[in-house]
């Protein structure tokens, strides 16, 4: 049996996880062996482990950074997060990598923010593929370029973070491949196919990615999780995903206790206490995922992070959305959503009389059945900027797709 495994190194929560858990379902069907590498086990085992699939954990950095920029403006300075600066430290992650590699045996492995597991992976004997949003796969420019455009940053800092990082990729590679050299880090990312599993108006490298770049449309788990039950009553519905460690948290659910919105708010590991103190006739807490799709189809609006896959599914929904962004990639997203229209920003210092007046500002936008852009300073109800083609994809052909394109690399 042919054998395909899944590699996450980076990034938090579950959205890795259910944008990669229907591909896994599928190629399983079609009879392939899938197996797990992840970062974080400690949140697999309600969505992946339950389903059967082999999974052992990744080789990850451990150590906290100290004196380097935070926060980071580059690709390259993300990876001085994570073990680029340390050529022994980076050593010790390769061979464990490659260990696994070795041990597991694959036919394919698709990479998911796992920079470090693709580094292990060179000249293998296996055909690699990355999938994701396109935040952790930079375009082909050198230096890897300003991920925070907002942010004046300086060519030469950009040629630094590059060329300290490339200092130890190349003297980890000439442990294994003493002829092998990377000149430039985009080099890294160059695979046999590259799965964007997004819209390119999420990409935050769109306009900076060659033109016959692919992008196959987003993926996450629609139907995974439990039915939306919404307390009785005609008034609007909130969706709300909540993480506590966003620095307002309480005043966010302070703003949703305040509304007479019907509300349904799920977070793995909010205090109990907070559940205790909010709970209402109007607001129901759940600390398992809900189907998304219909979810989608039930609510007026969502409350999120601004998550990759929560993002594309209101999208696709044509749901306006409150985003509570906690890191760049999330900011990255918010900010394609609000240029779109569909969206307020939240920043992570506003206080809770700035959170309660977005709230109502969102409110308004879902009780006016004729916004438009720029109308009465409410949010819009139909996606400005999302293509027709794009907001009309068929998730599960373009998983159908994904997996004939896995088929040919496995073949070949």
């Amino acid at each position: 049996m042919r054998h395909i495994v899944i590699a996450w190194e980076l990034g938090g929560y579950l959205g890795h996880m259910f944008r990669i858990l229907p591909i896994a379902t599928r190629l399983r069907d079609a009879g392939y062996k899938v197996s797990f590498i992840l970062g974080d086990l400690s949140r697999v085992e309600p969505v992946i482990g339950k389903m059967g699939f082999d999974v052992v954990q990744a080789p990850v950095w451990l150590p906290k950074a100290r004196k380097l920029p935070d926060p980071p403006v580059s690709y390259a300075e993300i990876l001085q997060h994570f073990g680029y600066l340390s050529e022994p430290g980076l050593m010790g992650l390769v061979k464990g990598w490659r260990k696994l590699f070795e041990w597991m045996q694959p036919d394919l492995v698709l990479f998911d923010y796992a920079p470090t597991a693709l580094l292990a992976s060179h000249n293998l004997n296996f055909p690699r593929a990355i999938i994701g949003t396109g935040f952790f796969t930079p375009p082909p420019i050198h230096p890897t370029p300003n991920m925070r455009p907002w942010v004046e940053v300086s060519q030469k800092r950009l040629e630094l973070a590059d060329k300290k990082v490339l200092h130890v990729i190349n003297r980890v590679l000439d442990q294994f491949f003493p002829t092998t050299k990377i000149e430039n880090l985009y080099e890294l990312f160059q695979c046999e196919e590259n799965f964007f599993t997004t819209f390119a108006e999420l990409d935050p490298y769109a306009y900076q990615r060659p033109k016959d770049t692919r992008y196959w449309g987003p993926v996450f788990s629609q139907s995974t999780g439990k039915q939306p039950i919404w307390s009785e009553g005609d008034s609007k519905k909130i969706f709300a995903y909540l993480k506590p460690e966003y620095g307002n948290c309480e005043a966010v659910l302070q703003a949703l206790s305040e509304s007479v919105a019907n509300t349904l708010v799920f977070s793995l590991n909010l205090p109990q206490e907070w559940v205790e103190r909010y709970q209402s006739a109007t607001i129901v807490f759940s600390r398992e995922p809900f189907s998304m799709s219909q979810v989608m189809d039930e609510c007026d609006a969502t409350v999120c992070h601004a998550g990759h896959d929560t993002i594309a599914s209101a999208l696709l929904a044509e749901r306006p959305m409150l985003l509570l962004p906690t890191q760049l990639e999330q900011i990255l997203l918010s900010k394609s959503v609000e240029k779109m229209g569909m969206g307020i920003i939240c920043g992570i210092d506003e206080n809770a009389s700035e959170i309660q007046r977005k709230f109502q500002k969102l409110i308004a936008g879902m009780c006016s059945s004729t916004s438009s852009a720029g109308a009465n300073n409410n949010i819009p109800n139909k996606a400005k900027g999302l293509s027709d083609t794009n907001r009309t994809r068929d998730m599960n052909k373009t998983i159908e797709r994904i997996v004939i394109r896995c088929s040919e690399l496995v073949a070949h």
